[in-house]
């Protein structure tokens, strides 16, 4: 009988171990999978995106010597849609910037948005489909809208996942600029 205790306890022990392991290589996997996620977007790389005409551009190609903001978001998302209300709404404050609107749905879908927010033809705003999900995997984007601010030097400022009011954007773009 005792050493069935000394077992059980010797077992228990083990298990307790074994689990507290598991915990700490999930936690130190996870830490490093967001460092290596901050040392990959500290810099912006140059990704290629569809555009709505169905060619392809490098990011480049839309950045014109001013701060940048991306913002990743699905059709169908609701804080996505009122950010690009907000957006349209404001379209003034927002001209000092050059913004690429990115999903990963389809080029009806993003175009559908594009008409239905009201950005016909616009120089500071550029909807672009990530057709590779290179951008989504690199940034590991689990929740949009999400936001990316770069200075014009390609460095980030300021990154947010989720809903966030456009007066807490344009307070982050106007500290920056």
């Amino acid at each position: 009988m005792k050493n069935k205790k000394k077992a059980l306890a010797l077992s228990l022990a083990i298990l307790i171990l074994l689990l507290l392991s598991i915990l700490y290589f999930k936690g130190y996997k996870k830490i490093q999978s967001i460092h290596d996620k901050n040392s990959a977007i500290a810099l912006l790389q140059d990704f290629q995106f569809m555009k709505m005409d169905e060619s392809t551009a490098l990011l480049s190609t839309f950045i014109h010597q001013k701060t940048l903001l991306i913002i990743y978001f699905s059709s169908d998302c609701p804080y996505c849609e009122q950010s690009f209300r907000k957006i349209k709404e404001h379209e003034s404050q927002f001209k000092k910037l050059d913004i690429i609107a990115l999903s990963r749905q389809s080029l009806h879908q993003i175009y559908t948005f594009k008409e239905e927010i009201g950005f016909n033809e616009s120089e500071f705003i550029h909807f672009l489909q990530d057709y590779e999900q290179s951008f989504y995997d690199t940034y590991l984007i689990q929740t949009i809208p999400a936001y990316f601010l770069y200075d014009k030097d390609g460095k980030l400022i300021k990154e947010y996942h989720g809903s966030k009011s456009m007066k807490e954007i344009m307070e982050w773009i106007n500290t920056e600029l």
